[in-house]
């Protein structure tokens, strides 16, 4: 039973309004007044940072998108309640519960945990237990336990369990030992203290605080019940008439009520609330389920009618859909167990906030004027400035938005470089090959004459000195007397130089990216430094950074990392870390901490003198494609990257690197046909010819890359690790013995590896494998055993062998009906197909689409030169070679003879023409061996886009054979572009080719761009 409610008379004076009054002096005025003019000053922040998500859907096996509840169990497990069903997701799937697993398909209408770990979900059938095992009914011998909607299951510090019925408080326990096991359920509070005391009639939430006590929202007001005594609170306590549906206790240990209309804190240890609600926001116009929650750090989130609110102690911070929350009710919000907060916004499925408080980023959306970001710096005022493709623009970071630069006569131009010298002035760079220049506290820009007329600026740096430096890529480098103003060209021991970004060392050592390697300025005398890769071709220098420790690193386009020691530059090592296997480096740079950033376009990688990591889209950055240069390393030690789509700023790295530093691996279901394999230790089962190993393997690291790869083997079949991207193994039957199943999760972009996981069990032999049977017909037929035995065992070898031989033959008739025999390229009937499957595609997205035809020059020649076994060698190096020139998501197939014919998504016709005019190149400028000999052969091509809804592949072959032939028409070794045009009649199509002089201004622009990548 409960302790008794004392009478009217006994109740402390805060539970009588007339007396309420008389107790509170003036010093209670006095701190409240000044609370609420504090709270009243605070002004919300407008912050319109875009925030990024993981949103979780039916694809992720989340079938019903209208999220209400979030409960996290013991290992880490999240548990949904939506309006269809309750589903679990162990990091990799959500799986359904329903009547299988004990509980009936049908609304969630409550859930809460308690400290065993056990579910408590409330559906209108009543009160349902359980765990991932399974659910059942908590039943009384009345009947199944009805509890209201939305309300908490509450656990006492003493362990009875509350709940609420009809709006009175009940006490729910449950006799194990008792014969049918059923559930009792009887009143809190008794009815004689429910009419002394109307309040307790009507409760909406109970909620037990670690002191004890515990708090109602009662009737229209808040209740306090502690040590027998009941509080019911009035306006003179700051509670305002409402509907009291949530309680929380924060870091501070301050109790929060919350209603649709108003949200309260407590204040200290006595029965004073204020009210605490976030400016300008709206709470009532999203009623249902109030949301009260804490973030990672144990700050106070609510939900309001525009978003989310936060509270860090002394100011409200709202997110809106401005910062990229859905415009839809968030209607639960949940903290995991690595940190990560979880948001249910109704009808858009389960979100995940990646960088949750750490990472910010902006778009177009937050006056970015263009998204693509090439530089990034803070000038001596503290002001960042940011270059773009179309001009020059500021942070305000009072507002959160980017404005223009407050700078006059500096022309909107795209900025290719950006740098501050060390007096404070500013220098630009411009995509138009102007050069300016703002001294320090100044406002007005001022062109710096160029003798060379105009510039192709790649960086712009300055040394400890004050010298600056002019990194160009077809003129060469420039070195800048900032007192002066003038740029002049450096003197360097090459011919032609090509640079692209210059860095100082530790020594005061000046080093210049260029082609082909470094340039070095030691004492006032300049060296070249050749760098060559591990195919001993000269490797083109991108970008290069100087670490304390003397070490140089440099990055070379496409092909991963060198690393230099300054003090001896003929020590070289080229890198190329996991994390970097499959990734471009645009660019490197160092911080103030020696780390190492690298811009790829799978991301930016961080290299903190031991470990490589990665990061990208999945951790928050705005945008993989991250560009060349477009990197600062702050002064406050965050960092700031640019990408093709927005500029992210990450506050802490060394947050970042430490989150979800653990990587958890756990075997949720194993399965030998239909026994289960962890219910005990070692199970022994019998063996069965048509069961199947199955094992679901689960990690409730949610920060993992979608690409971790989960390694097996299992041990008794075979030693060897294998490998896949999906959590699940089957293997068919096993045949009888002991095995262990060892798995690994390896998360290669952060450089994190979870513990060994293993499972051992025994498959038993059948019975007439057992010795018991062998030593019986070893006394009654000895040699017909050894016979019988010898013939299961080759029985089921050769039904492993036929699977084995099967499963080839599969693979190889596969590959002879897709690929060309001689060149290993596709056939004629596979790359005609895929170029229908790009053309639908370029129909929806309105993509472009290319199509090349291309056809070897005087092919017959090197037939009749070399014969037909020469023609075919000539072939095959030539698919080699298209094959290494072109992108992964281009199609190359042999169309018949020595035609082929390559597919190109996604390209404007500029890009395409550069690639192909790259691909003839390589064709032609490198003789081919033949039989001991070497002959010269060159191609011609045709080309065609996709430009109708109309067109079809057969129209596109069309147009670009119909080039092809102009092609050969106009002397071979040439690429002509179909120009298509429309007539009163029909369509025509005729081909032209590109002037010379574009061709030219194409080439120029790919060796400008260098590594910034569109």
């Amino acid at each position: 039973m409960s302790a008794p409610i004392p009478s009217p008379t006994e109740l402390p004076m805060a539970a009588h309004p007339w007396r309420a009054r008389r107790k509170i002096g003036p010093l209670y005025w006095i701190r409240t007044l000044s609370v609420l003019v504090l709270l009243i000053a605070m002004v919300p922040q407008a912050a319109a940072q875009q925030l990024s998500f993981r949103q979780y859907t039916q694809s992720d096996g989340l079938t019903n998108l209208a999220a209400e509840f979030l409960e996290k169990d013991t290992d880490g497990s999240l548990w949904v309640g939506t309006d269809g069903a309750l589903f679990r997701f162990d990091g990799s799937t959500f799986k359904a519960y329903d009547k299988r697993n004990g509980l009936p398909t049908e609304d969630v209408r409550g859930m809460a945990e308690d400290r065993r770990g056990r579910l408590w979900v409330v559906l209108d059938r009543g009160l349902y237990v359980g765990d991932a095992a399974g659910f059942h009914q908590v039943r009384t011998s009345s009947g199944p336990v009805l509890v209201d909607h939305a309300t908490a299951i509450t656990l006492t510090r003493d362990q009875r369990l509350l709940a609420i019925t009809d709006k009175r408080v009940i006490e729910i326990t449950h006799d194990a030992a008792a014969a049918d096991g059923q559930w009792s359920a009887k009143p809190f509070f008794s009815d004689m203290q429910v009419r002394l005391h109307p309040q307790i009639g009507s409760v909406s939430r109970v909620f037990a605080a670690p002191d004890g006590s515990l708090w109602l929202g009662c009737a229209q007001t808040l209740c306090r019940f502690a040590n027998g005594t009941l509080t019911v609170l009035t306006e003179a306590n700051g509670v305002p008439p409402s509907t009291y549906t949530n309680f929380l206790i924060d870091r501070n240990r301050q109790l929060w009520a919350r209603s649709a209309e108003h949200l309260l804190m407590r204040q200290g240890g006595d029965l004073a609330f204020i009210r605490n609600e976030p400016p300008d926001a709206v709470l009532s116009s999203r009623a249902a389920h109030p949301l009260l929650a804490l973030d990672p750090q144990g700050r106070v989130l609510v939900r309001t009618a525009g978003g989310l609110a936060r509270w860090n102690g002394t100011t409200w911070r709202q997110f809106t859909a401005a910062n990229g929350l859905p415009d839809t009710m968030i209607a639960a919000a949940l903290v995991d167990g690595e940190g990560s907060l979880w948001l249910a916004p109704t009808g858009f499925g389960l979100w995940r906030w990646q960088g949750y408080d750490n990472v910010e980023s902006w778009t177009r959306r937050q006056g970015l004027a263009s998204d693509k970001i090439w530089n990034i710096v803070r000038d001596h005022s503290g002001h960042l400035l940011i270059g773009t493709e179309r001009r020059c623009q500021m942070l305000d970071e009072q507002q959160a938005r980017f404005v223009e630069c407050p700078y006059s006569d500096l022309p909107r131009q795209e900025v290719a470089a950006l740098a501050i010298d060390r007096t404070g002035g500013t220098w630009w760079g411009l995509d138009n090959g102007e050069l300016w220049h703002i001294p320090l506290g100044q406002s007005r820009a001022v062109r710096v004459p160029l003798g060379a007329g105009r510039l192709s600026f790649s960086s712009i740096s300055f040394d400890r000195d004050g010298t600056g430096w002019l990194a160009c890529f077809d003129d060469g480098l420039f070195r800048l007397d900032v007192a002066r103003g003038i740029p002049v060209k450096v003197d360097l021991p090459a011919s032609k130089a090509t640079v692209y970004d210059t860095a100082e060392d530790a020594a005061g050592g000046i080093w210049a990216a260029a082609a082909g390697g470094l340039f070095h300025l030691w004492q006032g005398r300049w060296t070249f430094v050749p760098v060559r890769d591990e195919e001993g071709l000269s490797a083109v220098i991108g970008s290069v950074a100087a670490r304390p420790d003397g070490s140089l690193w440099a990055s070379s386009f496409g092909k991963g990392l060198v690393w230099l020691d300054s003090h001896d530059p003929a020590r070289q090592k080229w890198v190329l870390p996991a994390e970097l296997a499959t990734a471009s480096v645009y660019s490197i740079q160092a911080d103030q901490r020696a780390w190492l950033w690298a811009n790829t376009d799978q991301g930016i990688a961080v290299f903190d003198g031991k470990d490589w990591r990665r990061f990208d889209v999945n951790d928050g950055l705005i945008w993989n494609d991250t560009q060349q240069d477009a990197f600062l390393a702050d002064r406050d030690g965050s960092v700031w990257i640019g990408t093709s789509n927005g500029l992210t700023h990450i506050k802490d790295p060394e947050r970042l690197l430490q989150a979800g530093s653990r990587l958890e691996l756990h075997i949720s279901s194993a399965r030998l046909g239909a026994n289960d394999l962890l219910g005990e230790r070692n199970p022994a089962l019998q063996w069965q010819s048509n069961e199947a190993f199955d094992l679901q393997l689960s990690s409730n690291s949610f920060t993992r890359s979608p690409n971790t790869e989960f390694r097996y083997r299992l041990l008794g079949l075979s030693s060897e690790w294998f490998g896949s991207n999906i959590p699940r193994i089957h293997l068919p039957a096993l045949a009888p013995g002991r095995y262990t199943l060892e798995a690994v999760a390896v998360d290669t972009a952060h450089d994190r590896r979870s513990s060994l996981v293993s499972l051992a069990f025994r498959v038993l032999p059948p019975w007439w494998d057992t010795v018991w049977f062998r030593l019986l017909v070893v006394l009654a037929v000895g040699a017909l055993l050894t016979w019988l035995w010898r013939w299961q065992m080759e029985r089921q070898h050769a039904r492993r062998a036929a699977l084995e031989r099967e499963h080839r033959e599969r693979e190889i008739l596969l590959e002879r009906a897709t690929r060309d025999a001689l060149t290993g390229l596709w056939n004629r009937a596979t790359i005609f197909e895929a170029l229908k499957r790009e053309i639908e595609h370029s129909h929806r997205s309105q993509e472009s689409l290319a199509v090349a035809f291309i056809d070897v020059d005087h092919f017959k020649r090197i037939n009749d030169t070399f014969g037909h076994p020469g023609g075919d060698e000539v072939l095959q190096q030539l698919a080699h070679r298209l094959s290494s020139c072109i992108r992964q998501s281009d199609r190359l197939g042999r169309y018949g003879g020595e035609e082929f014919l390559i597919v190109l998504p996604g390209l404007s016709r500029p890009e395409a023409g550069v690639l192909l005019e790259r691909l003839r190149e390589s064709v032609s400028n490198q003789p081919f061996g033949v039989q001991n000999a070497t002959t010269s052969i060159t191609v011609s091509a045709g080309v065609a886009w996709c430009e109708s809804i109309t067109d079809t592949a057969d129209t596109l072959i069309a147009c670009a054979d119909a080039a092809l032939y102009e092609a050969k028409e106009a002397g071979r070794n040439c690429i002509v572009y179909s120009v298509r045009t429309k007539t009163r009649d029909a369509d025509t199509s005729s081909a032209r080719r590109y002037l010379p002089d574009l061709i030219e201004r194409l080439t120029r622009a790919q060796r400008r761009a260098g590594g910034k990548s569109e």
